[in-house]
Parts: C-alpha cells; sequence; structure tokens
C-alpha cells in the first residue's frame, strides 16, 4: 500500500484488480475509505492509511494490516508479521494471535463494518469516486457487502490468505 498523500488516489486510479472500486467519505469519519472488489467477489476495505481488511468471496479475512502489523489467515487463525531491521539484514517476525488480540481485531472490524454500512444506508457520506467494470454503483454493491458481513454471526477468519 502507498505512504504518500495522494494514497486513495492511487488505490482508485491504480488497484485494477479490484474491478469495482469506491472511494468515499463517511460525515462520521475523519478518514477516506475505499471498497474494492475483485472479480470473484473477493473485497478489499481499506480505512485511511493504515487499516486494511481483506477479504475471499465467502467473506472470510484472509488478511489485514492494523496498527502497524501485517496479518495473514493461517488455518483459520490470525498471524501477525513484522519486519525487524538490522544494519544488514530484515527478518520477518512471526506471532499467532491469542484469543484477546484476535478478539480486539474483529472488534474492531465489526464496529467499522457497521459505522460504514449505517453511513451508507443514510446517505451521510460524500462520494470521491467510483471505477466499475459494468455499469453496477459500487456504493450499492458496498452497502450490500457490509450488510452481508453485519449481519453475520461472527467473521470467520480463513483457512489461508489467498484471494480464491
Amino acid at each position: 500500500m502507498a505512504r504518500h498523500s495522494n494514497d486513495r488516489e492511487d488505490l482508485l486510479r491504480e488497484a485494477v484488480r479490484l474491478v469495482h472500486r469506491v472511494e468515499f467519505r463517511p460525515l462520521s469519519f475523519s478518514d477516506s475509505i475505499v471498497i474494492g472488489f475483485r472479480e470473484n467477489g473477493a473485497a478489499s476495505l481499506f480505512v485511511g492509511q493504515d487499516e486494511t481488511y481483506q477479504f475471499n468471496s465467502d467473506l472470510q479475512l484472509r488478511r489485514a494490516h492494523w496498527q502497524g502489523e501485517l496479518i495473514k489467515a493461517s488455518r483459520g487463525r490470525l498471524v501477525g508479521l513484522n519486519r525487524e531491521h538490522r544494519s544488514n539484514e530484515t527478518r520477518l517476525l512471526r506471532h499467532e494471535f491469542n484469543a484477546q488480540e484476535t478478539s480486539e481485531l474483529l472488534g474492531r472490524l465489526r464496529s467499522r463494518i457497521e459505522e460504514l454500512r449505517k453511513s451508507i444506508e443514510m446517505g451521510q457520506f460524500d462520494l470521491v469516486g467510483e471505477v466499475s467494470a459494468d455499469d453496477r454503483s459500487v456504493i450499492e454493491m458496498s452497502h450490500q457487502w457490509l450488510a452481508s458481513l453485519a449481519n453475520a454471526d461472527s467473521i470467520e477468519i480463513a483457512d489461508r490468505p489467498n484471494v480464491n
């Protein structure tokens, strides 16, 4: 993910694997939101610069970026990956999330989903831009996707971080 002031413009313009994508700013958020969908229905949610959630087409969380940590799904559990920089090398340190860490991340995600769903439902957002492979409304697609996640009993974690 890019780290420049025009990151969201870059996502909207350049995230071509997300064939349907929308950028909007809920009135209750300080950050811009980008939601994108791959051809197979797998979705990604970008909140501001450092919060990302990626799902497979079965609505299972497969990857995330939160609090500076890369997170991936592995056999139905979350695994954090942190880079450790040394003078002559960079190592990737891995730790499996415990129940509290998993609950905290999923709780934050559920809260985000509900806030975004409500803001779209109530029309309380500014549309920044939209790209679609066809004539569908990506903001409406996003609302339906968010509602599906909000109505689920829980957010499932994928077996692996791959999109398929």
